[in-house]
C-alpha cells in the first residue's frame, strides 16, 4: 500500500521534511543529547532514501540535471575546503558546533536535487509549494500567538514576536524569504483551497513579520515584495501594498516599538542603538580580517576566534563582548574570501537570473508567479544578509531550495509536453 503509493507519488515523501522544517528542535535536542538526531533530520533522510528506493525500481529513472548545478556544485567544494580549513583555527568544541551548522547547510542544498528528483509532475510541484505555503501560514500563526501571549505576560509591554523560529531576527528573515512567492502566487488561479491557503499565509504572515520588529526583514520584504509587483504589474498588488504600509505606519504600537530602537537604554537619545553600533564595530573587524586573507579567507565562520582587539571596545560602548559578523556577505568574505564571495553570488544570481528566465518562457501563470517570487526571494535574502547572517540555518534556506526544485518540475514536465 504505501509502498505502491509513494512509487506513484514520490512527492509524498517531501511532506515529512517540509513539515517539520520552520520547527525549532533544540530543546528536544537537549534532552536527547545528540545533535543529529532531530525529527527534520530524520524527515530528510527518509526522503533521500525513499529517492534511492525509487530510483532502484524504476529503469526509465534519470537524475534531474539543473541549470543550477555548476554553481551548487562549485559552492559546496569552496564551502568544504573552508570548513576543514577552519580546524586549524577554532577549538575543537566549537568546532563540533559548526560542521553541524555546515551540515545544515549542505542538507537544504542537496534537497533542492531530491525535490527536483523526487517531483515528477506539475500537480505535484503545487502540491509540494501549497505545502510550504501551509507552513508558512502554521508559522505566521504561532508568531502572532506568541506575541499575544509575551504581551499579556510582560504586563503589555512591547515584546518583539519569535514563533516558531525561536528568535525574532530569524523569525523576520523567516517571512521576508517566503512572503514574496506567496505574495506572487496569491494573483494567480489554483484550486480553491490552495489559494484560501495562500491568501492566509501571506496576510498572517505580513503581520507575523511586523511583530518581529526587525528592521532588516522589513526592508527585505518591503523591497521583494516591490519586485513582485513591478514584475506581475498587478495594481490590486500595488492597492494592497499601499493599504498595507498606511496600516502598519499608521498603528501606534508599532510606531513606539521601533522608536524604541534609536534610544539607549537610559532613555538618552543616541547616534545609534546598541545593536546597530555593535554591528559597525563587527563591520571593521570583518574588513579588516578579510584584508589579511583576501583570496581564501581564515576558514569557516572563524570570525569569533581570531583578533579580539575591538572585542572590548564593543564590549565597553554597546554591551556586545564576542562579537558575530551580523553580515553575511563579510561573513563569506573573512570565512572563504573572494572565491567565497564569488562562489555565493554564482549560486544565488544563477537562482535569480534562470527564475527571470522561467518568468518570459514558461507558459504556466503559477510557474510565472513562483519564479518571479523567487527571484524575489533571493533579493531578500542579499538584503537581509546585509545586516545578519541568515544563509546557513535550516529553518531560513531549506524551504528556498525546496521551491526551486519544484519550479524545475514544472519547467521541466512543461518542456516535455511542448517537445511531445
Amino acid at each position: 500500500g504505501a509502498g505502491v503509493m509513494l512509487l506513484k507519488r514520490p512527492a509524498i515523501a517531501l511532506m515529512p521534511a517540509i513539515l517539520f522544517c520552520p520547527f525549532n528542535f533544540e530543546s528536544l535536542i537537549s534532552r536527547i543529547g545528540i545533535p543529529f538526531v532531530n525529527p527534520f533530520n530524520l524527515a530528510w533522510m527518509t526522503a533521500a532514501l525513499a529517492l534511492i528506493i525509487i530510483s532502484r525500481q524504476q529503469q526509465n529513472f534519470q537524475w534531474p540535471r539543473t541549470p543550477l548545478d555548476s554553481f551548487l556544485v562549485f559552492n559546496i567544494t569552496v564551502t568544504t575546503v573552508s570548513v576543514i580549513r577552519a580546524y586549524q583555527i577554532i577549538p575543537p568544541e566549537d568546532y563540533f558546533h559548526h560542521v553541524l551548522v555546515y551540515q545544515q547547510w549542505l542538507q537544504w542544498l542537496v534537497f533542492y536535487w531530491v525535490t527536483a528528483a523526487l517531483v515528477r509532475t506539475r500537480s505535484e510541484a503545487r502540491l509540494v509549494v501549497a505545502a510550504v505555503a501551509f507552513m508558512v501560514l502554521v508559522a505566521a500563526m504561532f508568531g502572532i500567538k506568541d506575541y499575544i501571549s509575551t504581551r499579556a505576560v510582560s504586563g503589555g509591554e512591547i515584546e518583539r514576536s519569535q514563533g516558531l523560529l525561536g528568535q525574532a531576527n530569524y523569525a523576520g528573515s523567516f517571512f521576508a524569504y517566503y512572503l514574496p512567492p506567496l505574495i506572487a502566487l496569491s494573483r494567480v488561479k489554483q484550486a480553491k483551497i490552495f489559494r484560501i491557503v495562500t491568501l492566509l499565509a501571506t496576510l498572517a504572515g505580513i503581520v507575523a513579520c511586523v511583530l518581529t520588529f526587525s528592521r532588516g526583514s522589513l526592508l527585505a520584504l518591503g523591497v521583494a515584495g516591490a519586485v513582485v509587483i513591478v514584475q506581475t504589474r498587478s495594481r490590486l498588488l500595488v492597492g494592497a501594498a499601499c493599504l498595507s504600509v498606511v496600516l502598519i505606519a499608521s498603528d501606534p504600537t508599532v510606531r513606539a516599538r521601533f522608536a524604541e530602537t534609536t534610544q539607549k537604554s537610559g532613555g538618552e537619545q543616541a547616534e545609534l542603538d546598541d545593536s546597530s553600533g555593535a554591528r559597525l564595530i563587527a563591520w571593521r573587524k570583518a574588513i579588516s580580517l578579510a584584508g589579511q586573507n583576501p583570496i581564501f579567507g581564515h576558514g569557516f565562520f572563524t570570525f569569533r576566534h581570531i583578533d579580539h582587539s575591538l572585542d572590548s571596545e564593543s564590549k565597553a560602548k554597546f554591551g556586545h563582548g564576542r562579537m558575530d559578523v551580523h553580515n553575511g556577505h563579510l561573513n563569506i568574505l573573512v570565512s572563504a574570501g573572494l572565491v567565497g564571495s564569488i562562489a555565493l553570488y554564482l549560486q544565488f544570481g544563477g537562482l535569480f537570473l534562470w527564475c527571470q528566465h522561467l518568468r518570459r518562457s514558461l507558459r504556466d501563470p503559477f510557474a510565472q508567479a513562483l519564479a518571479i517570487g523567487l527571484s524575489a526571494s533571493v533579493i531578500a535574502v542579499m538584503v537581509i544578509n546585509l545586516t545578519g547572517t541568515r544563509l546557513y540555518d535550516r529553518q531560513l534556506m531549506a524551504y528556498m531550495w525546496i521551491l526551486a526544485g519544484a519550479l524545475h518540475a514544472m519547467s521541466r514536465t512543461e518542456n516535455e509536453t511542448g517537445s511531445a
